[in-house]
């Protein structure tokens, strides 16, 4: 039986490679590289004196070791959830909710969300945190945060997401046709999309979707935008959208056993089912 606490690093590390059982999977989800992610799970199997996966052509395969580990893990992470329940301020756990999510995704969320919560009479104090989804998803893991709304979740065992709809990235234009083509190198999928037009346009970087949107509204070029902020300007899109994606609710599974966040979450997918 493992010693430590279920909440080490490495054992959410070894939890994250028996879900996707892909060694780059796993590190892309914790924001490293797999060679930094292949190391940790080297030491693990140093530490336990046996072999956690077995590495074939298709990815990863938990032994029986590795399985052992990981229902350890879980019965520990189930015991320390129990024990929290029973000693944590109830009063002070109401008092506060903190949402993340990327300011593409807030601008959408927020306006609707806020002002339904503050109508219930829910007596609390609503933060929003800003990232990336790779780094909400982290954060609502390490139970930083309450939840996070975030695009196409990596499955983890920790989380439990809840569709909220469906946005789709395209190229936009105001009026006249363009050679430069505005794009976000942060953007899902961004290398792969941008690979595709290299060769149609005159790509340009820029990091933030608001002067995206900004320069395609003085009509000097086309840009690539998430649908929210695109319709916002009413901006025509040029053809089909160039991927789809899932905007999710994600929360710790932990949450569900606290009565009066799971009600808050359930409200929260009622609110935005028609969003």
């Amino acid at each position: 039986m493992v010693k430590e606490t279920p909440f080490k690093k490495e054992y959410q590390y070894f939890k994250t490679c028996c879900v996707t059982l892909n060694l780059s999977k796993a590190a892309e989800f914790h924001g490293m590289g797999q060679s930094a992610m292949s190391k940790i799970i080297l030491q693990l199997e140093h530490g336990q004196k046996e072999k956690l996966f077995e590495r074939t052509s298709r990815g990863l395969k938990l032994t029986a070791a590795g399985l052992h580990l990981k229902d350890s893990i879980e019965h520990l992470e189930r015991e320390w959830i129990k024990a929290q329940s029973q000693t944590k301020n109830m009063a002070l756990w109401q008092q506060r909710l903190t949402i993340g999510y990327h300011p593409v995704i807030a601008r959408s969320v927020l306006p609707v969300l806020a002002p339904a919560l503050y109508q219930q009479n829910i007596e609390f104090e609503l933060t929003s945190v800003f990232g990336t989804s790779t780094e909400v998803t982290q954060k609502v893991n390490r139970l930083d945060i309450d939840m996070g709304f975030v695009i196409n979740p990596i499955r983890n065992p920790n989380l439990i997401p809840k569709k909220i709809r469906t946005e789709q990235v395209g190229i936009w234009k105001k009026k006249k046709n363009h050679v430069l083509l505005m794009y976000n190198p942060d953007m899902y999928l961004a290398p792969k999309i941008i690979t595709k037009l290299s060769h149609q346009y005159k790509l340009i970087p820029v990091q933030n979707y608001e002067v995206i949107a900004a320069s395609i509204a003085t009509d000097t070029c086309y840009g690539i935008l998430p649908s929210p902020i695109a319709e916002a300007y009413n901006f025509e899109r040029i053809g089909q959208e160039l991927i789809n994606f899932d905007l999710c609710l994600i929360v710790h599974e932990s949450k569900f056993q606290a009565s009066d966040r799971k009600d808050l979450i359930h409200f929260t997918l009622e609110t935005l089912k028609g969003l």
